[in-house]
């Protein structure tokens, strides 16, 4: 029989070559953060196919995630550095791969896709690596009352409302930003019904009120009633907005606003929070050498397992636990009941909640109240709290603060600073009550 001279079959790829005759990986690894999947390759036969595939297996659907494939499976690829596989060059390489990893990218767009004329100053450059660029404003043409910008970090976007009279021209450094400054993003919060009750002496028939709420330039009111002007705030320790009632009190506790001829049981009012910083801005060593239980700042408080008064507690047990707590404040059942039924479907969105009471003196700073004639009792009732990742609470956490439940509600009166006796309860003294509150969404 004639010897075969034949030679076998070969493909080359790259600086490797690959017999016809050597069987091929018939999987592809795909990797993924800390996830890996394998899909044969049989269904990755173009580059769109096996986007397609490796966004549904990794959940990567969302909008804006530009899917970047990496391997290091090449001859070229010296020292087990990736090269990126594009898909003019997919269906060339994937015989010889066995391992791919999935990088995902942000896409940035465009909110406002119009012609734009760069500012006569602008600087140019060239944007590196996880740097957005800003894009100038749009043409005298088109005037919208705000120019709409994205800022993305890593898988969270943060919206900006430029307004379009903003001087866009300036760069950081201007600012006076150098490199390695800190810069601190706050997202808004809403002081959600703070509601005031005015209760006077037993016996009297009618009694004239004047109620004045003042805020720090960090808050701004977002709605008040009875409907009354919001002023411009002359005190000195609180150069914000203002609002005054002039109310005459009944004999049945009920209040009848004089601007606006309305009888109410409460006053309300809400106040959201403006883009300022802390005044004075929090330094990090501030923040490490005072307790968050210390300080209160509309914009920057926030509850932690080592502020000393935080409490965790599982859905299930909040409202018993709230009530209690709201007793020993002093409120009366109806302001226990608004209260806990107002902030409800808040508590509903998470399965643990983390909550405190902020001390009188300090929510005196944020918001002064003044009430004339002085009043024989003032009882300000704020709390702040946040929902608690279940994960969070299992791991440890949050285990000072769990474990501060079992201390009960009777705690709340010396951080609140109320007097040991109860004076709301005495009929004879003029009294005011205020509660409140707001969500922490950090």
């Amino acid at each position: 029989m004639p010897k075969d001279t034949t030679r076998p079959i070969t493909r080359s790829y790259g600086k490797r070559i690959v017999k016809k005759d050597e069987p091929t990986p018939p999987c592809v690894v795909f990797t993924h953060k800390t996830r890996q999947i394998t899909l044969p390759k049989s269904l990755l036969e173009s580059h769109a196919e096996a986007t397609r595939l490796v966004r549904d297996v990794f959940q990567l659907n969302h909008d804006g995630v530009e899917i970047i494939f990496e391997t290091s499976d090449l001859p070229e690829c010296d020292d087990g550095v990736k090269i990126e596989v594009p898909s003019v060059t997919w269906t060339y390489v994937l015989p010889g791969i066995t391992r791919i990893s999935v990088v995902t990218r942000e896409v940035c767009r465009d909110p406002l896709p119009l012609p734009l004329i760069p500012a006569s100053n602008a600087m140019s450059f060239l944007p590196r690596q996880g740097l957005v660029p800003v894009a100038p404003p749009p043409t005298p043409l088109v005037k919208p009352a705000y120019i709409a910008l994205n800022m993305t970090y890593e898988a969270t976007t943060i919206s900006f409302k430029v307004r379009e009279n903003a001087d866009l021209d300036k760069c950081l450094g201007k600012l006076g930003m150098e490199d390695g400054d800190e810069v601190l993003v706050y997202t808004e919060q809403t002081g959600g019904k703070p509601v005031i009750y005015v209760f006077p002496p037993a016996g009297r028939e009618e009694m004239d009120v004047s109620v004045c709420v003042s805020l720090v330039p960090q808050w701004k009111f977002s709605a008040v009633y009875p409907v009354v002007s919001v002023q411009p705030n002359q005190l000195k320790k609180s150069p914000g907005e203002c609002i005054t009632w002039d109310v005459c009190m009944h004999r049945d506790q009920t209040m009848t606003e004089k601007s606006t001829d309305l009888t109410v049981s409460y006053l309300y009012w809400e106040a959201a929070t403006q883009g300022l910083a802390p005044s004075p801005p929090d330094s990090p060593c501030s923040r490490e050498q005072q307790s968050e239980s210390e300080r209160f700042d509309p914009i920057s408080s926030d509850l932690s397992d080592n502020d000393n008064v935080s409490v965790v507690l599982p859905l299930s047990r909040i409202t018993p636990y709230l009530d209690a707590a709201l007793k020993v404040l002093g409120l009366h059942t109806e302001a226990r009941t608004s209260f806990i039924t107002y902030w409800l479907p808040s508590f509903n969105k998470h399965t643990h909640i983390a909550l405190r009471f902020v001390s009188q003196h300090l929510y005196e700073r944020a918001a002064p109240l003044n009430v004339l004639p002085k009043p024989d009792v003032v009882v300000r009732v704020f709390i702040l709290f946040k929902g608690v990742p279940e994960l969070d609470v299992e791991g440890g956490i949050w285990g000072n603060a769990t474990a501060r439940e079992a201390d009960g509600a009777e705690r709340w009166r010396d951080v609140v600073g109320l007097d040991a006796r109860d004076k709301l309860s005495d009929t004879l003294l003029f009294r005011v009550l205020e509660w409140g509150g707001m969500e922490v969404r950090r």
